[in-house]
């Protein structure tokens, strides 16, 4: 429907504007974070985060997924959320990743904003961005009311 069309134009944009021999480099995907506080994302975050791992993953890039690492924390609604400390996911010797994919939603209006960035891990630099918009009443009727709910991150302050 409506969001996976924007998600597939959101992969399209990262992809258009990464140089080729980054999309080669392993990638992490994160779950996706209300703009109005970072340490805070929902469940339509990690969708976001989801559909995108599949996209870049039909792409051709190469997705890591860390579920199972110990920079992995599970927020109390059940959902798996990766540490966004670039030292915690550098140090970790389970992660072989030269950058992470992550984002932030803001709902203004109407209207639920969505931006993206590649991360490199080791200086941070942007290296692909993009962005799409959705309908908050969209988002809502389709996806459940809660979706846009903020969730405290557990663990993000050890």
């Amino acid at each position: 429907g409506q969001l996976n069309a924007r998600i597939i134009f959101l992969a399209d944009q990262l992809e258009r504007n990464l140089h080729p021999r980054q999309k080669l480099q392993p990638i992490i995907v994160t779950s996706f974070y209300n703009l109005d506080n970072l340490k805070q994302t929902s469940p339509f975050g990690r969708l976001i985060a989801e559909n995108l791992q599949h996209e870049l993953q039909v792409r051709g890039w190469r997705v890591i997924d860390v579920r199972l690492s110990k920079n992995l924390f599970i927020n109390p609604k059940g959902e798996f959320i990766l540490s966004r400390i670039a030292e915690r996911l550098k140090a970790n010797p389970d992660i072989k990743a030269g950058a992470v994919l992550t984002g932030t939603y803001s709902i203004s209006n109407n209207t639920v904003f969505v931006n993206a960035k590649l991360l490199r891990l080791t200086d941070g630099m942007i290296l692909s961005s993009g962005q799409f918009t959705i309908p908050v009443d969209y988002v809502e009727d389709t996806l459940y009311d809660n979706y846009l709910v903020s969730i405290p991150v557990v663990g993000e302050n050890e």
